[in-house]
């Protein structure tokens, strides 16, 4: 089917890079740490291309685990190390859905809207493209 494409993507996000100067921010012996992630996104968009205007369907799903800043669990129980895990408490693990669709309007003009669904936050986008040249 020459209108259905379908992509995965491995990713390997190394949150983790985001703690190794974060003491010099919070203070000088932080424990706030976080984990690194594996990712594996699915998605599938199918076109209706036939039509004067052309529609793309699109839809997404990924799994992305807990990352937020934390105090590992057993740490010393001095005041400052208290007040860190309290405010860097653990999050959870959750899927992401996508869905989304898109428009040619012109041969050099696309219009695109989506949403990324989640648990804990739900993100909406749109954009306009416009091609200048051949």
């Amino acid at each position: 089917m020459t209108n259905l494409s379908i992509a995965v993507d491995y990713l390997r996000v190394r949150y983790s890079q985001m703690t190794d100067n974060l003491g010099e921010t919070v203070r000088e012996n932080s424990r706030v740490e976080t984990g690194d992630s594996n990712q594996i996104h699915v998605g599938l968009e199918y076109g209706y291309l036939g039509w004067q205007n052309p529609i793309l369907l699109r839809a997404g799903a990924w799994y992305d685990s807990d990352h937020k800043f934390q105090v590992p669990a057993g740490q010393p129980t001095e005041d400052q190390l208290l007040r860190e895990a309290t405010v860097f408490r653990p999050g959870s693990n959750e899927f992401h859905y996508s869905f989304g669709a898109g428009v040619i309007i012109q041969e050099w003009i696309l219009l695109d809207a989506a949403m990324d669904i989640s648990e804990l936050v739900t993100t909406a986008t749109a954009s306009l493209t416009i091609r200048f040249g051949s």
